[in-house]
């Protein structure tokens, strides 16, 4: 059988975490996989891990980058020509998340994945028997940040309810969750649908490579996939093909893998900036790699 996937990760610490996502993933998704991309960020958070990130990953069928900028979480979405002439800076653009790998594949189709995940099942293979003719598949929206989920909104009906920025206005009113509301993405000036938080989650993704990757900067209009835009990566990218006309196809995958498994699932951005948060959880996947690989 051909291999037909292509993975892409980018690396910003967690080592055994790390270790145990591509393991894992390879462990079930092995007999689909073609080539693992890895890109390493250019700066690593509290020390540089990059020899034990490859000595954890021996046997595996990677290509390493590492990154020439260090990019970080800088709002990219403005639309202004500064901007735009920073996206079609090779340096720069390729240090982004996930577009070294973009560029570089010539597989039909691009898995691209946390360093946080914990599979139990052959999560490629499910989406492949999804994804059919559509542009991407994966967990549409950031749902639980959004003030209209389960109620006018739901992640399979995304494309088809479209509040204008008014509507989206008293949406928000006394929401618990305001992120949105503070960064300025919410008025009756702002852009409406998509909800603010709407994106396809990038956790664990996969691409129709033959119908995605061309539309995307520098090929094409597209902003790439992991733009930042001071809530999350791959809104604005969402932004951009929703309103293109472009529908995803939303799969869960919570019956194949966990996110954030070491931290209880609550997200992997809190122990980033906390060192004692970030050593106990790459303690417990330490420990889980080490149990794995006897």
């Amino acid at each position: 059988m051909t291999k037909k996937v292509d993975v892409g990760i980018m690396l910003y610490g967690k080592p055994y975490q790390t270790a145990v996502s591509l393991h894992t993933l390879y462990k079930y998704s092995g007999h689909h996989i073609n080539k693992i991309y890895v890109t390493i960020e250019k700066k690593q958070l509290f020390h540089n891990d990059t020899p034990l990130f490859k000595s954890l990953l021996e046997g595996l069928p990677i290509e390493y980058n590492v990154a020439k900028r260090f990019i970080g979480v800088k709002d990219q979405s403005q639309k202004t020509i500064k901007q735009y002439i920073k996206f079609l800076i090779p340096s720069y653009r390729k240090s982004m998340r996930y577009q070294y790998i973009w560029e570089k594949t010539k597989s039909p189709y691009l898995f691209l994945l946390h360093n946080d995940m914990l599979f139990s099942g052959d999560i490629i293979g499910h989406y492949l028997e999804n994804i059919g003719d559509d542009l991407a598949v994966g967990a549409v929206g950031q749902c639980w940040n959004c003030p209209i989920y389960q109620k006018e909104c739901h992640n399979d009906n995304y494309f088809d309810f479209r509040p204008n920025a008014s509507e989206i206005v008293e949406f928000y009113k006394g929401w618990k969750v305001d992120r949105a509301v503070k960064q300025g993405l919410v008025g009756p000036d702002k852009e409406g649908w998509p909800m603010p938080e709407c994106r396809l989650n990038e956790m664990v993704v996969m691409f129709n490579m033959k119908r995605a990757k061309r539309m995307i900067i520098p090929y094409g209009p597209i902003r790439p996939f992991a733009t930042f835009n001071n809530l999350d990566f791959g809104i604005p990218w969402f932004r951009d093909i929703s309103q293109r006309g472009y529908r995803l196809k939303h799969t869960s995958y919570d019956h194949v893998a966990e996110h954030a498994w070491c931290s209880n699932h609550s997200g992997g951005t809190t122990s980033l900036t906390n060192q004692t948060l970030y050593e106990k959880e790459e303690q417990i996947a330490k420990e889980y790699f080490e149990k794995m690989v006897k």
